[in-house]
């Protein structure tokens, strides 16, 4: 009987494989006992059902050939990695009843008798197909994309704009393009503040009338701290070797940062913060500026050989109407006396832009100089809303303020110019007429005087809001509704606020009207 019983020394060791597989037989994986010659001696309901064949049908056959598997590498490499470490995982891809492909994350066990010798395999095999079609989509998407990214970074490379993503209000640097380390020519590290940056390379920003431009006075910071949209600001940098270079530069905050579920690993600190992301356009202007410095040569010329003739036609035209009033010549028909009156009004309107032409000569030649004296606000800006509602019959001018009394030391004329040019504009581009709403107010913890006119009229277009305080700058709908208008007057406003320390912006939807904001340093205790 003992003889019998060792008489074949694999029998008991497979029973009891053939035991622990029924208990297993309820178990998703497919599960499988094959002899030393590869031959099937176990397959449990997990095998019938990924496979599809009874167990009744495979016991005896050969697995690798009943199920064509294809192996990662060559069998024998496999079986030798087994024979040494006594295990064995990998990927297959072997062939059901029906002809359909599946493939399958297999774990190989060898398990040997008491002697030590090879007398079975345990075969583990969990159907993977569907995770790896997703692995395999989820490659190619990633492979994709990564192409995209490549592209795009080529072609922001090869940009002559420099661009330049930061964060925070530090303005740490997420990216940069190389047109932005050219125009710096210097590298900016990644993550490190623009102050550091500025201060390492011994670079200063410069306003374009050379004052220095303050970190807290940047366009990067109030896009950053306000949200505020700047577009094509004029600075100069100044580079340690004396070089300056003319830019412009546009802030544009992206607040749309915050929606996204997954960011690049150089945005990672972006991701469930509270700071916001600012896209920096810097743009090289030199050519452009040494073109305009021709161009301002001749307004300044121009405007100096026009202001004589024009005083002198002026002169005359008072002179004649003057003394027909006062009997002193040949009495004026009526059709005459608006003759010259429309030639006075031509002449007035010469004067203006010789005016604004002069100013805009001194800007750019930098020979422009602010009076500045303690001035009172409230009382400037009602007196300016007075003189101009006696233009218009059409226009409603208000002034919206709690304050009775607010000082600043400005150059009141140019204050004064600054708020006739915005109240005139929103009178003008409100052709049907209607409400011009000015608000005054106080900042008390920048200590700000603040502004803003508000008209219902026009508006400007999105596509041209970037332009506007350009000079000669004039909206398609304006000329298209021809209205007169030299494009001057938003330039000198901004040249005269931000001369005076403030800031301009404007809001403004087509058809709908446009909302014009500025500020000024007040001195809020001054008598």
């Amino acid at each position: 009987m003992k003889d019998q019983q060792h008489g074949d020394p694999h029998q008991p060791l497979t029973e009891r494989l053939r035991l622990q597989c029924a208990l297993i037989n309820l178990a998703h994986d497919a599960i499988l006992v094959r002899d030393p010659q590869d031959r099937i001696i176990s397959w449990n309901r997990g095998a019938e059902h990924l496979y599809g064949w009874p167990e009744q049908e495979v016991i005896g056959q050969v697995a690798h050939r009943l199920l064509a598997t294809t192996f990662p590498q060559p069998r024998e490499t496999i079986e030798h990695l087994l024979e040494q470490e006594g295990q064995w995982r990998g990927d297959l891809i072997q062939t059901d009843r029906n002809g359909r492909q599946v493939i399958v994350e297999s774990r190989w066990a060898l398990i040997r008798d008491t002697q030590g010798a090879p007398a079975a395999i345990l075969e583990i095999n969990r159907d993977v197909t569907e995770r790896r079609r997703l692995e395999q989509l989820e490659l190619e998407a990633r492979a994709e994309a990564k192409a995209r990214l490549d592209v795009l970074q080529l072609i922001l490379d090869e940009l002559p704009t420099g661009a330049l993503l930061v964060r925070g209000l530090q303005a740490r640097l997420i990216f940069a393009n190389r047109a932005a380390i050219e125009l710096w020519g210097a590298k900016w590290k990644q993550d490190q503040s623009m102050e550091d940056f500025l201060t390492q390379h011994a670079l200063r920003l410069f306003s374009e009338d050379g004052r220095p431009i303050p970190q807290f006075d940047t366009a990067i910071r109030h896009a950053m701290t306000e949200g505020v949209v700047t577009h094509k600001r004029q600075q100069v940098i100044r580079r340690p070797d004396g070089t300056s270079l003319p830019i412009l530069v546009s802030a544009i905050p992206l607040d749309a940062f915050s929606t996204l579920p997954h960011l690049p690993s150089a945005m990672a600190a972006v991701q469930g913060s509270s700071e916001r992301v600012v896209l920096v356009v810097y743009e090289d202007v030199t050519a452009l500026k040494q073109a305009e410095e021709i161009k301002d040569q001749f307004i300044s010329l121009a405007t100096h050989e026009l202001r004589t003739p024009l005083t002198v036609i002026a002169g005359y035209i008072d002179m004649i109407l003057r003394r027909a009033r006062q009997g002193k010549e040949h009495e004026l028909d009526e059709w005459q006396r608006n003759k010259l009156q429309e030639v006075k009004r031509a002449t007035q309107q010469l004067e203006q832009l010789t005016k604004d032409l002069l100013d805009v000569s001194r800007v750019q030649a930098g020979q422009f100089q602010l009076q500045l004296r303690p001035t009172e606000l409230v009382a400037l800006t009602r007196q300016v809303i007075e003189r101009l509602q006696m233009t218009t019959k059409r226009h409603q001018l208000s002034l919206q303020t709690a304050l009775p009394r607010l000082w600043a030391t400005v150059d009141a004329f140019r204050i004064e110019q600054v708020l006739s040019n915005l109240l005139s504009n929103a009178i003008k581009y409100s052709p049907r007429g209607g409400p011009v709403e000015v608000t005054l107010e106080e900042e008390t913890k920048t200590r700000e005087a603040r502004f803003s006119i508000r008209d219902y009229g026009m508006g400007i277009s999105r596509d041209q809001q970037a332009l506007i305080f350009g000079r000669f700058v004039r909206a398609d709908n304006v000329r298209t509704a021809r209205i007169s208008g030299t494009g001057l007057g938003l330039y000198l406003c901004r040249e005269l606020v931000e001369r005076h320390g403030g800031r301009i912006y404007f809001e403004s939807h087509e058809g709908r009207g446009t909302t014009f904001f500025f500020s000024l340093p007040c001195n809020a205790e001054q008598a």
